[in-house]
């Protein structure tokens, strides 16, 4: 819409003075696809950073190129927040697990255990590690270990009920 409105803005104004396309015209070719083309590359140009050779040559097309830069502005803008909003989220989920996989890996190396025994560790520690993630316990959710203990052994009670039968 930005390409229509800008090959508008120099069509309109093509009697009464200069505008980018009596410029264009008295440049290149003045075919229509030319101009609808040379529209597009302006508009593009407006929210990624390469060059052009258009520019507004009067007032009403130069308020416009003001206007069509401070949306490409706001547009980028909250793109870049988004994305980094969405990758400060990521990085934090895997925060705990990078953190304790670094004090894991030091007890490792402090203690100078062997390569079969680290293995054994880091074997188990994934497989806690899945277990884990695919069932939540009991002891996962902070709110849980805050209720009376008879609710808490009645959860209990449910949750192991095949195993006590």
């Amino acid at each position: 819409y930005i390409a229509c409105v800008w090959f508008s803005l120099g069509n309109a104004a093509v009697d009464t003075g200069d505008t980018w396309l009596t410029i264009l015209h008295r440049a290149s070719d003045t075919s229509d696809l030319h101009y609808y083309t040379a529209s597009f590359h302006w508009a593009m140009c407006q929210f990624t950073p390469s060059t052009n050779d258009i520019g507004p040559t009067n007032a009403t097309e130069r308020a416009f190129a003001c206007g069509v830069v401070l949306v490409a502005l706001v547009t980028f803008s909250s793109f870049l927040g988004k994305m980094t909003s969405a990758m400060t989220q990521l990085i934090n989920l895997n925060a705990e697990k990078w953190q304790s996989e670094a004090v894991l890996r030091k007890f490792i190396r402090d203690n100078n255990l062997s390569k079969s025994s680290a293995r054994q560790i880091w074997n188990t520690y994934r497989h806690q590690a899945v277990t884990r993630a695919t069932k939540l316990r009991k002891q996962d959710i902070d709110r849980m270990m805050s209720l009376p203990v008879k609710l808490q052994m009645k959860v209990s009670v449910e949750m192991h009920r095949s195993a006590l039968q």
